[in-house]
C-alpha cells in the first residue's frame, strides 16, 4: 500500500531478506497503477527467518549499479543482523557506489546500527512501532526527497467501529498546489464494508467531492481494495485555502501478526496528503534537522537533543508560524512539544526563521521518531534573511530597510526522522536548567549601587519546568565570571530589596518574565563590575 507513495518517474524495486536476500521486482520505472500493482503483487505475505542486512544491501547495490553512481536504498527491518554478509563486508561497495542508505527501523529490536548507517551516507532513518502507525508518512517523507513534493499534513486515527467518520482540515497556499493527492491507508478493515464514497473532500467553496464527482474529470477516485487504500488525486491547481474532508472506517478486522514476538495490529485510518509547487511564485519550504542521531548517555556532548526547523520562501523569513514537534516514543506513546523561534533556549536568533526546541523529554533507552508540524498565519519578511535575520547589504554595508512582506496561512509537515537513545539511567539528572540569553540591566532607574536585573526564565530540565534557585554572581574581572564562576562574589537573598520575595529562591516556570533588584556586594566601590546569572536545578545542576 505504501508503494503508492512513490510518484510516477520514479524507478522502484523490492527486495526482501532474511538469511539471504530475494529480488521480488526489478527495478522498474513507475509509468502507472499497473507498474504499482505489479510491485504490490511482489510483497511478501509474512517475514521469517535470520537476518542478514549486508546481503540485502549488497542485493540492493547489485539492482542500482547498471543505473550509475547514486541511488537510494530504502532499508527496512524489525531484526538485528546475525547473518554474513555483514554490514562491514559490503560497507566499502555503499560508498563507491555513492549510494544513500535510508533506514526504517521497526520496533524495539531493530538492529542498532540503522541510524548511524542512513547518516554516514547522507539520508535519513526513521522508526516506526510494531502496528506501523506512521508508516505511511513515513514513505510519504522518503517519497519527497529529492523530488519537488511537498508534505502537507499527516497522521493516523484508531478505529473500533464500523462506520465511524472523522474529519480533517489542510490548508494549500499560493506557492503550492499542484497535482495534490489525499491517500487515506486502511489498516485492518474489510474494504468491502466501505460505502460508495469511503472519503469526501469539501473545497474551501464549499464544494463536496465523491467518487461520482471524478467520473468525468481528468483527477482521479481510486479505491484499492488489495492495498487497502482509498487515494484521490485533484487535477492542475487545486484551490487555495482550507480544504476539509471526511473518511468512513470500514469493519474492523485487527490484523494477526505472523512473526513471533510481533503484536497484532490494531485498526486505523492513516492520513498522508502531499502537493506539488504551483509554479505561480516560490514554494514556502520548511526544513528540519535535528542534534544527535545517537544520545550515547555516557557520552556528554551527546546527552543534549534538540531540534530545528527553517521556514523561508527563496531564502526569505518565514516568520510568525506555529511550530510543533511530535516525537513518537519507544512504547509508541507520542509527546509533543512547541518550537520558538524567539533567540531563547535552544534558539540562537530571534525572528531569523530558524526555530528551535530542546527536548529533555528521554523516559527510557530505545528510538524516538520526529516529525513537525509547520502551520498558522506566517509573514514572509522580505527584510530577513533566513538563518541570518535582517538582510545585510555587502555593498552599502547597511541593512536593507524595505519593508515588503506578506501573511500566508500555511500547511506543511517535516519529517526530521529517528534517532537513538542508549545508557540512559532513569534515576539520574542529566540535563541542567537551559542557558539564559536574554539579560538586561538597568543601572539608572534605582540608587548608586543598586541594579535590576530582568530575564526569561529557565526550565529546570533546559526550557521544561522550573528552576530550584538562581546563582548570581558578580565581579571586576569577567575571565573569572567566564572560566571560574564559583569563586566570584555571590549575591545573597540580604543583598535583594524586596527579601521576603526574592526571585532568587523563588524562580517562575519557564518562559516567565523574572526581575531581580539588588544591592552589589561590598568591595566594589567605584569599580565596573561584571554579573554572570546561572539557573541551579533540584539536583544542583546549573545552567
Amino acid at each position: 500500500k505504501y508503494i503508492n507513495s512513490f510518484a510516477e518517474g520514479s524507478k522502484l524495486g523490492l527486495i526482501t531478506f532474511n538469511a539471504r536476500a530475494e529480488v521480488r521486482h526489478a527495478l522498474t520505472e513507475i509509468a502507472g497503477d499497473a507498474d504499482r500493482q505489479s510491485l504490490t503483487d511482489a510483497l511478501p505475505s509474512f517475514t521469517y527467518g535470520a537476518t542478514s542486512i549486508g546481503a540485502a544491501i549488497q542485493e540492493g547495490l547489485k539492482m542500482l549499479k547498471p543505473t550509475g553512481l547514486g541511488g537510494t536504498i530504502v532499508l527496512m527491518t524489525d531484526g538485528q543482523e546475525n547473518t554474513a554478509p555483514m554490514i562491514q563486508d559490503v560497507w566499502p561497495q555503499v560508498l563507491e557506489q555513492k549510494v544513500t542508505l535510508v533506514t526504517i527501523a521497526i520496533g524495539e529490536y531493530a538492529d542498532s546500527s540503522l541510524e548511524d548507517l542512513a547518516s554516514q551516507t547522507g539520508g535519513l532513518s526513521f522508526y516506526d512501532t510494531e502496528d506501523a502507525a506512521h508508516l505511511s508518512e513515513i514513505f510519504s517523507a522518503i517519497s519527497a526527497q529529492d523530488s519537488d513534493i511537498i508534505q502537507l499534513t499527516a497522521g493516523s486515527v484508531d478505529v473500533t467501529t464500523e462506520g465511524e467518520t472523522h474529519e480533517g482540515t489542510v490548508r494549500i497556499d499560493s506557492s503550492c498546489g499542484n497535482n495534490t493527492v489525499f491517500q487515506f491507508t486502511y489498516v485492518c478493515q474489510d474494504m468491502s464494508s466501505l460505502p460508495a464514497s469511503p472519503v469526501v473532500l469539501y473545497a474551501p467553496d464549499g464544494t463536496a467531492y465523491g467518487v461520482k464527482e471524478f467520473v468525468s474529470s481528468a483527477g482521479g477516485y481510486v479505491i484499492d481494495n488489495t492495498a487497502g487504500t482509498v487515494q484521490i488525486t485533484i487535477p492542475g491547481i487545486s484551490q487555495e485555502g482550507l480544504w476539509r474532508y471526511t473518511v468512513t472506517a470500514g469493519t474492523p478486522a485487527p490484523c494477526v501478526a505472523l512473526t513471533i514476538g510481533i503484536p497484532d495490529i490494531n485498526p486505523a485510518i492513516q492520513t498522508s496528503i502531499t502537493t506539488r509547487p504551483s509554479s505561480q511564485q516560490p514554494v514556502i519550504e520548511c526544513t528540519g534537522t535535528l542534534a544527535h542521531n545517537v544520545m550515547n548517555f555516557r557520552e556528554e556532548g551527546q546527552r543534549m537533543q534538540s531540534f530545528y526547523v527553517v521556514v523561508q520562501q527563496d531564502y526569505v523569513c518565514g516568520l510568525n508560524a506555529h511550530v510543533q514537534v511530535y516525537i513518537t516514543e519507544p512504547t509508541g506513546r507520542e509527546v509533543n512539544i512547541t518550537m520558538h523561534d524567539n533567540g531563547l533556549g535552544a534558539d540562537m536568533l530571534a525572528n531569523d526563521g530558524v526555530y528551535s526546541a530542546y527536548f529533555s523529554g528521554i523516559g527510557q533507552n530505545g528510538r524516538y521518531n520526529v516529525r513537525v508540524q509547520v502551520s498558522g498565519r506566517v509573514y514572509i519578511d522580505a527584510n530577513c534573511l533566513a538563518g541570518v535575520g535582517e538582510t545585510w547589504d555587502p555593498f552599502g554595508g547597511t541593512t536593507s530597510t524595505s519593508t515588503d512582506g506578506y501573511h500566508v496561512e500555511v500547511d506543511r509537515i517535516v519529517s526530521i526522522g529517528s534517532f537513538q537513545v542508549t545508557h540512559f539511567m532513569p534515576v539520574h539528572d542529566y540535563f541542567p536548567p537551559s542557558r539564559v540569553t536574554d539579560v538586561q540591566i538597568d543601572t539608572s532607574a534605582v540608587g548608586q549601587d543598586t541594579v535590576v536585573l530582568q530575564w526569561t526564565a529557565p526550565g529546570g530540565d533546559l526550557d521544561d519546568g522550573q528552576a530550584s534557585h538562581y546563582h548570581i554572581a558578580v565581579s571586576n574581572n569577567i575571565t573569572t565570571l567566564l572560566q571560574d564562576f564559583d569563586s566570584a562574589v555571590s549575591v545573597q537573598v540580604h543583598d535583594c530589596a524586596d527579601r521576603a520575595d526574592c526571585v532568587l529562591n523563588n524562580p517562575s516556570g519557564s518562559g516567565s518574565h523574572e526581575q531581580l533588584v539588588f544591592v552589589i556586594p561590598d568591595g566594589f566601590s567605584d569599580e565596573t563590575v561584571y554579573i554572570g546569572l546561572r539557573g541551579v536545578d533540584d539536583e544542583g545542576n546549573m545552567g
